[in-house]
């Protein structure tokens, strides 16, 4: 076979990313006809204004609001009923434009932080509905770090520093030594 191959970008991947918690209410598409009217939007709406009305009435702390997205949460893995994210329900090494518009817009704002709460509006091609979103924080290390430590999620690349990588590096150069002269760094067979 033949492919064409256009080559647009690259990037460093040295971006700042940031992790977040959120609490998704799906609008319901009641009536199936494949668009959500006001009606089935504000239901959604109002669902969320509930649960976000408990968050306020009670302890703010993080722990608190993964009891919250445990319970209320409609982000979940359908296989598993295993909240999305990490194993506390935290979405981390976020880059920006990653999530839906209004997620992103939250959670990427130069005055966010840590412990921001807000209700949002989120669209993608499987929902339309409602966040409540936690921000947690800037990340400290940049994504092209994350990148090398755990790869591309989904892809079956590993990162490069993996134990795999580390022994075949180590294999690679054992018995040379190096030296380093100038701009020419010289290997030699030992």
């Amino acid at each position: 076979g033949y492919y064409v191959v256009v080559f647009h970008n690259r990037s460093d991947n040295d971006v700042e990313t940031v992790s977040f918690r959120h609490i998704l209410i799906k609008a319901e598409d009641t009536d199936e006809d494949g668009e959500y009217s006001d009606e089935e939007l504000q239901a959604a709406l109002t669902e969320i204004e509930a649960v976000y009305e408990e968050w306020m009435e009670g302890e703010n702390t993080a722990e608190r609001f993964y009891e919250l997205q445990q319970e209320y949460s409609e982000d979940v893995n359908t296989s598993t009923g295993v909240l999305y994210g990490d194993e506390d329900g935290v979405y981390t090494h976020i880059i920006e434009g990653a999530m839906v518009e209004g997620v992103d817009e939250f959670i990427f704002d130069p005055a966010r932080q840590p412990g921001d709460t807000a209700i949002v509006h989120g669209v993608s091609s499987s929902y339309n509905g409602y966040h409540i979103v936690y921000f947690v924080g800037v990340d400290e290390e940049p994504y092209c770090d994350y990148l090398a430590e755990v790869g591309v999620s989904g892809s079956g690349v590993d990162g490069l520093r993996n134990d795999d990588y580390s022994a075949w590096h180590d294999e690679l150069l054992a018995g040379y030594t190096v030296s380093v002269n100038g701009f020419i760094n010289w290997f030699a067979k030992v």
